[in-house]
């Protein structure tokens, strides 16, 4: 228990600069920030000690993709029974039915590139590349259509590897693989998840989420119960730069709460939707060969997809309170 509050008071200091740091940005810009004083609530506890939602040892169903499919890097839900997905290489997305295994649709929206997620609001999909360019793409089931291109301020230095949608903002979620870091190296060691306002079309210039590997590490510790989960806390060294690196994201239709995938790591994080961090579950890379995509149905079944790695790509099915 000392060393826990000797971690709690180390890192008070650091969460000052990086309060002041969010305070020299300015603005009414949404800043969520994981901060390590927060570790602790008045008793002591950790965050949840409820049951992680999700049995993620075993899938209820796991759907082999076709080859068109290798390389698949995000995918979003359409209706019962029907994804839509992207894939690395191409601007193309191609909407899934789960039950025939088999691409319905294919939409061509573009050049080809490093595309990485895929999100679907209301009619429209949307979809952002490596470099942090989100394309508007009205009609994702006609066979051409070109979308809308919108710039940002990340670049390839962030290396975005995940998108995902927040309701109560109106706010598209970029999850940053790469540098935490805009213009200043203001989030050295932490990993960032941006905001693109929908309403606005723009990037949000101060980080909706950090991600505290620190913080991480003591939420593994507590929460580890099982064998797997004990080996992973006792393994996991929050300064490895490759502790955690987000490969996907996803906001929960029920309880808002957000999921953050990470391949490198191989683990899944669930942040509340006021930042504070609810659930830190490794994942076993025999299941989990290169996790890259999630989403889920409105009644909270969640979908992870990996990437062929020597083989083909697959999509995951489980259900909520498996």
């Amino acid at each position: 228990m000392a060393a826990n509050w000797r971690l709690f008071f180390s890192n008070i200091k650091e969460n000052i600069h990086m309060l002041r740091s969010q305070i020299i940005l300015g603005g009414s810009i949404l800043t969520i920030i994981c901060l390590s004083f927060s570790f602790l609530d008045r008793s002591g506890s950790p965050y949840n000690q409820a049951p992680f939602p999700y049995d993620l040892s075993q899938p209820q169903k796991s759907i082999s993709l076709p080859e068109k499919l290798t390389e698949i890097s995000g995918l979003t839900y359409v209706s019962p029974g029907k994804l839509a997905v992207v894939q690395d290489e191409k601007a193309h997305i191609y909407q899934f039915d789960l039950e025939k295994e088999k691409i319905i649709t294919d939409s061509d929206f573009g050049k080809s590139g490093d595309y990485e997620g895929v999100e679907l609001v209301g009619e429209t999909a949307y979809v952002v590349n490596s470099e942090g360019e989100v394309f508007e793409v009205p009609d994702y089931t006609q066979e051409d259509s070109p979308a809308k291109v919108y710039n940002t301020v990340l670049s390839d230095n962030n290396n975005v590897e995940g998108l995902g949608y927040f309701p109560p903002n109106d706010y598209l979620l970029l999850a940053c693989k790469g540098s935490p870091n805009l213009d200043r190296k203001l989030y050295s060691g932490y990993r960032s998840i941006y905001a693109f306002d929908l309403k606005r079309k723009k990037l949000n210039p101060a980080p909706f989420l950090l991600v505290n590997k620190q913080e991480i590490g003591y939420v593994l510790e507590r929460q580890a119960e099982g064998a797997f989960e004990k080996a992973y806390a006792k393994s996991f060294d929050p300064s490895d730069k490759d502790a955690f690196r987000p490969s996907g994201i996803a906001v929960h239709p029920q309880s808002m709460d957000i999921y953050v995938l990470g391949s490198v790591g191989k683990m899944l994080l669930v942040y509340r939707k006021d930042g504070k961090l609810l659930y830190a579950q490794p994942l076993d890379k025999r299941v989990f060969k290169q996790p890259e995509g999630i989403c889920f149905s409105p009644e909270g079944e969640l979908y992870i997809s990996n990437e062929g790695r020597n083989g083909k790509g697959n999509i995951l099915i489980f259900p909520q309170g498996s």
